[in-house]
């Protein structure tokens, strides 16, 4: 059910093996008539072979949050030229 999208899962959650969806079901992808031809579980894979993808995505939303903070508490000063006042900004430049 998680693995399709919502009006399709919420549509086909109800039904039972044999059974199918009593009206047409409208999603982005266009309408659907639902027929349920089996029901099996899904069981989730072994630790080892995921624990690697694991490990990766964790390093990416560390990292991420690291890029995030440091962003967020950096303070960023132009060493050796005037900051421009809002006046001056405004002034559109003349050519000679």
């Amino acid at each position: 059910r998680n693995q399709v999208v919502k009006p399709f899962g919420d549509a086909m959650s109800g039904l039972k093996k044999g059974e199918h969806s009593s009206k047409p079901v409208k999603t982005q992808f266009g309408w659907h008539v639902i027929d349920v031809e089996d029901i099996r579980t899904q069981e989730p894979p072994p630790l080892d072979q995921v624990k690697d993808q694991f490990k990766l995505q964790i390093q990416q939303q560390k990292l991420a949050q690291m890029v995030s903070e440091l962003r967020n508490n950096a303070k960023v000063e132009v060493a050796g030229a005037e900051q421009p006042t809002a006046a001056a900004a405004a002034k559109p430049a003349t050519k000679k």
